[in-house]
């Protein structure tokens, strides 16, 4: 029986809008969410919080509009923030903003009319190095003392087909940069040409473009280990591909879990547990409202043979969200779950928070919400959990476990 564990705090005291995006620090003691709203006009804001569930500060977005902000990220040393959403459904509406976190969220960068919503954001450790993903885009940003300045920039495309650009990794030193995304297809392009592509870029005083991957099916999220020795990447199909630098073209392995009526893999997460020893996780949906964590364990033979070994699954109450992330260490798992019912506000299932212990293949604990929850987050040494809810709360828990 799954041990229900209440947060050690939630924030705020009287919520409002839905949060789908939450990070934290390496050391826990720094966390930040944004509010959107997936239903209709709000004032947004963003928020830092401390490790104790204190508000340091916030910074609205500046105008009521549509949607708000869609994903945040902190540096792992929590000394810079960003987050990226849109103002409305319209083109021409994403926008991409960074902050001091130490001097009360001033401004570091705002940037508006952007082609598309912001999908997803990424820091490097240090914060020197900010990636963002829209559209068909990639854009790569340094900081140079209080600012960041556009470092580099490139369109995602192949053989002249756009791919749009779902989600975005970066390695602890800024230097590797991984997009996954999709290509939309036009009016006269058959079926088998909605493919996926995952883009492999060195980040130094440029971009450069190491190799792409061409995949049967789109690419929802990517994730990567921190030093960028691997990255793994969630399939619409449900599936998950392995890639390193010596295959980067050619997955070094793909997994479909043995369920049937799979759809869309919205979560994954990839640990180096050493010596070759690599475990991947996977946020899989099927059926009509189900959803899963799939692990698959196993061992470097080669710098280009992956060998599989253990792998496994856990059933969620709900169907699987992006909230899959892993410690570095590859012992812990977050995951979360829940799904609207209709278009209209908090018309939805409740939700789970999850932290799953890999090492005893099981569910350490949970927590319900009343509504769906989308993100979760864990320190990389596994000792802070972050998580976001539809309810318009942020929940924290110390991780006692050793």
């Amino acid at each position: 029986m799954t041990v229900i564990r209440k947060p050690d705090w939630s924030y705020p005291p009287k919520p409002v809008h839905q949060v789908n995006s939450v990070d934290l620090s390496d050391d826990g003691q720094r966390c930040v969410y944004a509010s959107s709203s997936e239903y209709g006009k709000g004032a947004f804001s963003f928020y830092c919080l401390d490790g104790e569930g204190r508000n340091l500060w916030s910074v609205p977005l500046g105008q009521s509009c549509d949607r708000g902000f869609f994903w945040t990220a902190i540096s792992g040393n929590g000394r810079y923030a960003t987050a990226g959403g849109e103002y409305s459904t319209q083109g021409g509406s994403g926008f991409l903003k960074a902050y001091d976190v130490a001097m009360g969220g001033a401004s570091m960068l705002d940037v508006s009319g952007l082609s598309g919503r912001v999908n997803q954001v990424a820091m490097s450790q240090s914060g020197d190095i900010l990636a963002a993903v829209y559209s068909s885009s990639l854009r790569v940003y340094q900081r140079v003392g209080a600012r960041y300045v556009l470092l580099d920039s490139a369109d995602l495309d192949v053989n002249g087909r756009d791919y749009y650009a779902e989600s975005v990794a970066i390695d602890r030193e800024g230097r590797q940069i991984v997009v996954a995304g999709r290509h939309y297809l036009t009016a006269d392009e058959p079926a088998e040409e909605a493919t996926g592509a995952v883009f492999w870029f060195d980040c130094g005083s440029s971009l450069s473009m190491k190799a792409v991957s061409v995949l049967d099916c789109p690419a929802m999220r990517v994730a990567m280990t921190p030093e960028g020795g691997f990255w793994a990447v969630a399939m619409y199909d449900g599936s998950s591909c392995l890639f390193n630098p010596e295959s980067a073209q050619v997955p070094l392995y793909r997994h479909t879990p043995p369920i049937q009526d799979l759809g869309v893999s919205y979560g994954i997460a990839i640990a180096d547990r050493g010596y070759g020893n690599l475990v991947i996780a996977s946020a899989v949906n099927y059926g009509h409202d189900q959803g899963a964590v799939c692990v698959v364990e196993g061992h470097m033979m080669t710098a280009r043979l992956f060998a599989p070994g253990l792998s496994w699954q856990k059933m969620l109450e709900y169907s699987a969200n992006p909230g899959l992330t892993m410690d570095d260490a590859g012992r812990w798992l977050t995951a979360t779950d829940g799904q609207p019912l209709s278009n209209s506000d908090q018309d939805e299932t409740p939700g789970n928070f999850y932290l799953f212990d890999l090492y005893e293949q099981r569910c350490l604990w949970s927590y319900p919400t009343r509504l769906m929850n989308w993100p979760m987050q864990i320190t990389p040494d596994g000792g802070y959990v972050f998580g976001g809810s539809d309810d318009g709360c942020v929940y924290y828990w110390q991780n006692t476990v050793s």
